[in-house]
């Protein structure tokens, strides 16, 4: 998923996090393609995505553990309605 504006959400997320584009691009990536797996409305995907990672990002950073937390555990595994099962 490397729309231009898929793109410019990566570069905004990468430059607010302090995290290589590289690496949110692929968190990005994840999280849109986990999202669509039980999504009805795929409008709203990459909105919800680019949330999940730019909060997840922030918590890692706040918790000092960033180079330690690998892609998969930072994505969520499946999603049931509104709440993410992990």
């Amino acid at each position: 998923m490397n729309t231009p504006d898929a793109q410019e959400v990566i570069r905004e997320i990468a430059v607010l996090t302090a995290t290589p584009e590289e690496i949110v691009s692929q968190m990005y990536a994840e999280t849109v393609r986990v999202f669509c797996i039980d999504a009805r409305i795929l409008d709203y995907v990459p909105l919800l995505a680019a949330r999940r990672v730019r909060e997840t990002l922030q918590a890692v950073s706040k918790a000092g553990r960033k180079d330690s937390l690998s892609v998969a555990e930072q994505a969520p595994i499946s999603r049931r309605g509104d709440r993410t099962v992990q």
